[in-house]
């Protein structure tokens, strides 16, 4: 999952520059740009739910021995 989060932020920053040094960043160009960034933060949001039951779970397992 990293690895997918990595490529998609490298992409939007390359988007990102190429569009602000060639013209104005239009309607299409701000949808296909907040689209990744989206999906970040609900990519993360949902990794850091699953580590935080994890961790709760790591918790009782040690705490019981």
């Amino acid at each position: 999952m990293l690895v997918i989060r990595l490529y998609i932020a490298a992409l939007t920053i390359i988007v990102c520059v190429l569009l602000i040094s060639t013209r104005d960043i239009g309607l299409l160009e701000a949808t296909v740009l907040t689209c990744p960034i989206l999906f970040l933060i609900f990519d993360i949001k949902a990794e850091l739910h699953e580590l935080k039951f994890l961790s709760k779970a790591l918790e009782r397992v040690v705490s019981s021995e």
